[in-house]
């Protein structure tokens, strides 16, 4: 049997992930407290160097001034900077009075069975919990909706980029979706409006992309990086010198697909990070008052965790529909 956006999920819950994602929960002052777990290659370095070597975005004096308020403990015992930190600890982060940023709310609810539960994400809206977002992603505000239950996300997309995603409702279906994404079993399109016009109407590119984040969070191409494909196919062609293309990855690298434009010098209309003329950005996530990053996740296929039947799902917005 092939399933083809057949909406099988009931209108209450739709109604209940609306509420829910349009009051904004994050953006409600709260405590947020996030756990720190010490990988064993730390182990015996001091505190203040192996937070800035875990996470550097946060920059050494903002951490200096966490520790110096109390707010990184172990076992309910505040830390001081030069604390030597043991592999396998779980060290708490406690924020008090966290605000987060406004996202998109618009999220639809595809499809459901008691394994899968298929969403059309907006943008801007982290898929999961990260840096400045905690309460305001897509995780979060499905699993308030599915409150009785344990969520998993068996894969991403960045914040800037809409469109499908799958959560999963056991541990036994994540791991088996994620294993067709490992593989590239999972067939993905997506439509990406560019900046330029490809002489060819179908390309390639299969440039090696670094393996480590720069400060910035984006990534480069490297010669020794991680191998990445991705196939493109001219779908339409603007005077106003844009264009609209399907993107088909043929691996799943972090933001392979804006960087793979962007290498070939057609960065993605509204791409915050990866600018024209091969020049990088600084900001991650779009604000909601931004203009939108024009990349959209369109079709997913892929064999259902119990029965194998294969599954196919379509959603476009305005810009991205090809008709």
């Amino acid at each position: 049997m092939n399933i083809t956006n057949s909406l099988q999920a009931p209108s209450s819950r739709q109604a209940t992930l609306s509420r829910i994602a349009q009051s904004q929960p994050g953006c409600v002052p709260y405590v947020n407290e996030r756990w720190i777990n010490v990988p064993e290659r730390y182990a015996g370095w001091r505190l203040l160097e192996f937070l800035n070597t875990w996470n550097p975005s946060r920059g050494n004096d903002q951490w200096l001034a966490w520790l110096r308020a109390g707010n990184i403990t172990y076992q309910g015992h505040s830390l001081e900077e030069h604390y030597h930190v043991k592999s396998g600890q779980q060290l708490l982060h406690t924020l008090p009075n966290t605000s987060e940023p406004a996202v998109a709310s618009d999220l639809r609810l595809i499809y459901e069975d008691r394994e899968l539960i298929i969403i059309d994400k907006p943008a801007p809206l982290p898929s999961h919990p990260s840096g400045r977002f905690n309460r305001n992603t897509l995780l979060y505000f499905v699993q308030l909706t599915y409150s009785n239950e344990s969520l998993y996300l068996p894969h991403r997309l960045d914040a800037n980029t809409s469109g499908l995603m799958i959560l999963c409702r056991s541990k036994h279906s994540a791991q088996h979706v994620q294993a067709q994404f490992s593989t590239g079993k999972i067939q993905k399109s997506y439509f990406a409006k560019i900046i330029g016009q490809p002489c060819d109407d179908n390309f390639t590119c299969n440039t090696p992309i670094q393996r480590k984040p720069l400060a910035c969070g984006a990534r480069g191409v490297d010669p020794l990086g991680l191998p990445s494909e991705t196939r493109f196919q001219v779908i339409r062609r603007s005077r106003e010198g844009h264009c609209l293309v399907r993107a088909n990855p043929k691996s799943g690298r972090t933001n392979q697909i804006r960087i793979h434009l962007w290498h070939m010098g057609f960065p993605i209309v509204g791409d915050p990070l990866y600018l024209p003329a091969k020049k990088i950005g600084f900001q991650q996530t779009l604000t909601i008052d931004s203009a939108p990053m024009l990349l959209h996740a369109a079709e997913l296929q892929f064999q259902h965790p119990s029965s194998g039947d294969w599954m196919s799902f379509s959603c476009s917005r305005n810009w991205s529909d090809p008709s």
